[in-house]
């Protein structure tokens, strides 16, 4: 086993450390023909393995990054903003389902990066570990940092959109939920991807001596429930020239007899129900249908002219319309339609004419 501390930061120099190592130099202050010899210097130290080599590492993978790297990939790259990655699971969702649609041998012809933003140090570690790829990469980023200079320069770069899967629920406050929904709203251009628990109807089951698990989590200061998000969406909608949304609640209880459903008295940070360490629990029928997960998508691509919607604005509504288990949709917006049920087909029509069109393109 190599226990050569260098020899191990070598191997896991990546692609991605490449790409910051260019942006460092060419962002930097120094003067070009410093840069040249300082460029020369990294290089012959990386295949030399000199003693620099520790410092050139921690100099590249682990600066402090700001809006210059999310920039220069936006501007070469169709660039998506995972927000809160964590270990980095949600930011396979763009590239799996280019995948599932176009093929495996055509994700690179669209030219796809997905960046995902953690503020903690060994969260952004371990997604790093977990996706290496030339087309993903994880930074400490707290995205409520970003100032509205910053945020109109990285609009600039034009990133098309922001995945926000179960991110809301873990702020401190649904205050701070809906400042970062604020923020990202800004910086997507096509479109905002969300996933999250549900919690609508939680004082009525409350009242009926039930929570759903994931209520009592110590890790979920934040119930960030329906009406929470579409006043989000609406309220940052009012600088967008056009916006359209879709919000669905799926994965229906129709009595506690779901194992979501615990007593209320269970310990905090249970998980599903078990009768060996929860407190007994009746058997009780819902007057109203609660749900366990919410999805959303909001586009911002004009839906209602003929012009085709942006592949991944697609993906991100076949997403929130995948959503088929016995699925309540909570709200559904288009310009100029005004019927759930007209607006659910709409999108769900302008979403397969992007798909089709953009098989058509790909694997032609």
């Amino acid at each position: 086993m190599n226990t050569n501390p260098i020899a191990i930061k070598r191997k896991h120099f990546s692609y991605n450390s490449f790409l910051r190592l260019q942006n460092k130099i060419k962002t930097s202050t120094m003067p070009k023909p410093i840069k040249v010899i300082v460029g020369f210097f990294i290089i012959v130290s990386l295949y030399l393995n000199l003693s620099a080599f520790r410092h050139i590492y921690i100099w590249i993978d682990e600066p402090d990054f700001n809006e210059n790297y999310i920039l220069n990939i936006s501007l070469t790259k169709n660039l998506v903003l995972d927000v809160g990655s964590s270990n980095g699971g949600s930011m396979h969702f763009i590239e799996n389902a280019l995948k599932r649609e176009l093929g495996k041998n055509k994700i690179n012809e669209l030219n796809p990066f997905v960046l995902g933003l953690d503020n903690h140090p060994e969260k952004v570690k371990t997604c790093k570990e977990s996706v290496a790829s030339k087309n993903l990469d994880c930074i400490e980023q707290d995205i409520l940092a970003f100032s509205n200079e910053q945020i109109a320069k990285i609009s600039n770069g034009k990133v098309k959109g922001i995945t926000a899967w179960h991110v809301m629920e873990h702020m401190p406050d649904c205050h701070v939920a809906k400042q970062i929904w604020g923020k990202v709203s800004r910086i997507a251009q096509n479109f905002i991807s969300f996933r999250g628990p549900a919690f609508d109807d939680e004082d009525i089951l409350h009242e009926s001596g039930f929570l759903r698990y994931y209520e009592n989590w110590t890790g979920h200061p934040c119930h960030f429930n329906s009406t929470m998000l579409k006043d989000s969406i609406i309220e940052s909608s009012k600088s967008k020239i056009s916006t359209s949304h879709i919000i669905i609640n799926h994965k229906p209880m129709y009595s506690s007899r779901s194992n979501v459903i615990l007593p209320v008295g269970s310990a905090n940070d249970s998980h599903h129900y078990n009768p060996k360490i929860h407190p007994p629990k009746n058997i009780h029928n819902f007057k109203n249908v609660l749900h366990e997960e919410m999805r959303a998508c909001v586009i911002y691509d004009d839906i209602t002219q003929q012009k085709l919607i942006h592949i991944y604005s697609a993906l991100c509504l076949k997403d929130a319309l995948s959503a088929n288990n016995n699925p309540k949709i909570i709200s559904c917006s288009v310009p100029g339609i005004d019927s759930n049920n007209e607006c659910l087909a709409y999108l769900k029509r302008r979403a397969n004419q992007a798909i089709i069109a953009s098989k058509k393109l790909y694997t032609s």
